[in-house]
């Protein structure tokens, strides 16, 4: 099961970054990533933020296509049919919704 996952992850991001929407440069509302920043209680600030874009982040395209988006989010990656979401998806939406919430 866990290299079925890593190979997952792997597609999934041969996939993204093929997209030309999901490059490095900043993605704006209208067709990219779409949610509220909030520097609240539960986010440790900018510096906790991993250096890649949000689009290169396996939380957020696995996190996005198993369920753990909230009804605003709008993350423009296609959710690939072979893609096995995790039984247990708790640690898999908490690390989406932060990254979602603090850093994308």
């Amino acid at each position: 099961m866990k290299g079925t996952t890593i190979i997952v992850f792997v597609l999934l991001l041969e996939i993204f970054l093929s997209s030309p929407a999901l490059g490095d440069t900043v993605v704006d509302d209208k067709d990219g990533f779409a949610r509220e920043k909030r520097w609240g209680p539960n986010c440790g600030g900018p510096g906790d933020c991993p250096p890649h874009h949000c689009s290169r982040d396996d939380g957020v395209l696995v996190g996005y296509c198993c369920g753990c988006a909230q009804p605003g989010d709008r993350v423009p990656i296609p959710c690939p049919p072979f893609l096995h979401c995790p039984p247990n998806s708790i640690s898999l939406c908490s690390h989406y919704n932060y990254m979602m919430d603090c850093c994308c």
